[in-house]
This record gives structure tokens, sequence and C-alpha cells, in this order.
């Protein structure tokens, strides 16, 4: 700010000039840290689920991949049994598929992240994109209960999902991605706060437009 004063007699004049391209700056340089800390926080708490999926199918793909060693090593020798033989290599075989369906479910939502930070400018004037599809209202549920599963068994904590809906196959046109965001944050929070051997119930079924959603609440 730059001042000067003029004085004539017993009258003064004083004249100021502002720098208000200052006082913005900082002010974007002030609502800049503030994006920063929230996309960092955002960044902790929505990447932490499907990491710890991915870390904990990891772990038990390894486990699947030692029993296979095992079922090798006991070929041609008198413990082979064809029969017991092709139950636990089927086994061994659902277990990974499972495990590589929740890496691929968890993959995706990490992608949606990095999508999302990388976008900054989008980011700066809070417009998310939505990208509407149409798609099955049972999948996302059911992959989010799938990758919150292992952490609710962690805890003794019981999963279920109840569809009250006429066609289980019942499709609806949003943003999957998103969808699966704000479900994940849902029951990643009520296995946090829900106490040992717990049960955690999500519930869908189909309601009219002009619903009011607080009469639908227990």
């Amino acid at each position: 700010m730059f001042q000067q004063v003029y004085c004539e007699g017993q009258k003064r004049l004083v004249i100021q000039i502002t720098d208000k391209a200052a006082a913005v700056h900082m002010r974007e340089e002030k609502e800049e840290k503030m994006l920063m800390a929230t996309i960092n926080a955002t960044a902790s708490h929505d990447t932490r689920n499907p990491l710890n999926a991915i870390h904990t199918q990891n772990l038990v793909m390894s486990m699947q991949v030692g029993q296979i060693c095992d079922l090798i090593m006991i070929i041609g020798t008198t413990d082979f049994h064809p029969n017991r033989f092709k139950k636990r290599l089927k086994a061994i075989h659902d277990k990974l598929t499972d495990s590589l369906h929740v890496n691929g479910t968890s993959e995706r939502f990490l992608t949606l992240m990095i999508e999302d930070f990388l976008d900054l400018q989008q980011l700066r004037s809070n417009n998310f994109r939505l990208i509407n599809s149409t798609f099955e209202v049972c999948k996302p549920v059911k992959e989010v209960m799938e990758i919150m599963y292992y952490k609710a068994r962690h805890n003794a904590i019981k999963l279920e999902e109840i569809y009250e809906l006429m066609n289980p196959q019942t499709n609806i046109r949003f943003d999957e991605r998103r969808l699966i965001q704000i479900l994940l944050n849902l029951v990643s929070n009520a296995v946090k706060f829900t106490p040992t051997e717990g049960k955690i119930t999500v519930k869908v079924r189909l309601i009219e437009a002009n619903k009011n959603l607080e009469e639908l609440l227990p």
C-alpha cells in the first residue's frame, strides 16, 4: 500500500493507493493450500480401503499358489487321489478368481481417484464430472461388499445385502464410479464404528421419485 499526505494550513489530504493484486494473490495462494490439504486428506481416506483390499487379496493368492505347489508335489505318489485332487484344485481356482475380481474392482476405483487428483482445475471449481452409464443396480453394491469383506471379518463383523427388487437385474442410469465411491465411504465408516461381532446391512430397493426419504428410515 502507498500513502501520501498533503498538508495546507489546517487542511490535510491523504491519498492511499492499495495494491489489490497482491491481496488477490495472497487469497488465491491460501485457497490453493486449503485445496491441496483437502486433496491429501481425501486421497489418504478414499484410497486406504482399496489398497488394503489389494494387499489382502495378494496374501490370499500367495497362499493359494503355495497350495498348488503342495498339490504338484503329491502327483505320482501314493497320496495322490484324483477326485480329492480335483476338489482341492477347484477350491483354489475359485479363491483365485474371487481375489482377481476384488483386485480388479479396487484397481478401477483407484484409477478414478487418480483421474480426479490429476484434474486440478476440476477440483478448483468443485465441479466433478459425471460419466453416466446404464448398469445393474446390484453390481456396485456387491463390489463394495467384496472389497470390505476381509476388513469386516477381521473385526468379526457380518456384512449383509438385502435386495428388495422385483427384478434382481434392475438397471439404473448414473455414474457407476461415483456410486461405488459413495458406497465404499459409507460401508467403510460403518465397519469402523460398528462394534465387534456386529452386523452391517445394505438394503437396495426402488422408491417413487416423490417419496420423502425420511419416511423410509427406520
